[in-house]
């Protein structure tokens, strides 16, 4: 008993902390609302409404960022906080600690309507997608063709694939005209080391000529992006400053292991065969050639985590709001919380 209760007097002396910084930190840079430090990670959603309800029922509606501090092992789900929505997380190793940062925005504030794909016309795109990945002989594992009814009853044997998001990932970015801005892909092996051993993932994406990835970087994920086959592959890139904004510094990759200076907003084309190496921090958007025909493409990387790990230049949304007019022929990743 005298453990918990010593745990939650600390806590609550943190608490007591993050209000007196609350109240003296500057303002962040991109926002001009007050950055707000909080040494506190999970018990967040189970105790803001024991310990000190005010810091999350104010009025005042001003939290944008929450930067932990406090050195402990997180995992790669996002925080809910209550009345609010998460943008993003930012992880980064600091001797051992873990630096997030939770950018977020006010739920009843937040006007913006995002235009809806419907799922008919997701059922489309997948149909047309299995086509292609037929005609290019690239198989896809079993599971990938189950309708929603052979999911049920199979979250604990498919935890791996259910947990890690695996299988068919559609996004608009919440451009609203998929053809125009928008991507295909599927996610065939991917881990959690807070859970499993496994380190890596695959997907293989399909790009349409002029349809543009807009432009993002990722925190923690490095990757190879390989043109598999198809057409040839267009890769615009920056790197970034420290306030993450597009650098005007010349960028060095490497292509299929050779190394590659390239000027700020220059393109790499990889035409059947190549890759790209991308590190962390480098802003890159990509599209198919006009002329050339669509592309499979190939990802291997580390861990990959799309709730948290994709800094858009742009404010998007990575999954997109599904106008559900018709049943889904295929699960997407972000349809099992509903269907499993």
């Amino acid at each position: 008993m005298m453990p918990l209760i010593t745990t939650l007097s600390y806590i609550r002396l943190l608490f007591r902390i993050s209000l007196i910084i609350r109240k003296n930190c500057p303002p962040n840079s991109t926002t001009g609302r007050p950055t707000v430090l909080l040494p506190f990670y999970r018990l967040t959603s189970l105790l803001y409404n024991i310990i000190q309800p005010p810091l999350w029922q104010s009025n005042e509606k001003t939290l944008d960022v929450c930067m932990l501090v406090f050195p402990i092992r997180i995992s790669s789900s996002p925080i809910k906080i209550p009345g609010f929505k998460t943008s993003w997380i930012f992880c980064e190793d600091m001797d051992g600690c873990k630096d997030v940062v939770f950018h977020t925005r006010d739920d009843k504030d937040d006007d913006r309507k995002e235009p809806a794909m419907k799922r008919s016309e997701i059922n489309r795109i997948i149909s047309n997608a299995r086509a292609f990945f037929e005609e290019q002989n690239f198989k896809l594992p079993p599971w990938a063709f189950w309708g929603p009814s052979d999911w049920k009853g199979r979250k604990e044997t498919c935890s791996e694939i259910i947990e890690n998001m695996l299988g068919w990932d559609i996004t608009d970015f919440g451009f609203g005209n998929f053809s125009q801005r928008g991507l295909l892909l599927f996610t065939l092996r991917n881990g959690n080391p807070a859970v499993r051993k496994k380190k890596y993932a695959e997907k293989v994406m399909i790009v349409e000529e002029d349809q543009e990835t807009p432009m993002h970087f990722h925190w923690q994920k490095m990757e190879d992006i390989i043109n598999r086959c198809g057409g040839n592959l267009a890769i615009d890139l920056y790197g970034s400053t420290e306030d993450e904004e597009m650098s005007d510094k010349p960028l060095t990759v490497k292509i299929d292991g050779i190394v590659r200076q390239v000027e700020p907003g220059g393109t790499i084309l990889l035409q059947p065969g190549d890759s790209i190496c991308l590190v962390q921090g480098i802003y890159h958007r990509f599209y198919a050639e006009k002329g050339k025909g669509r592309v499979l493409v190939g990802e291997v990387s580390e861990v990959n985590d799309d709730n948290t790990d994709n800094r858009f230049y742009e404010e998007l949304g990575r999954f997109p709001v599904i106008e559900e007019d018709i049943e889904p022929l295929h699960l997407l990743v972000n349809d099992y919380s509903k269907y499993v």
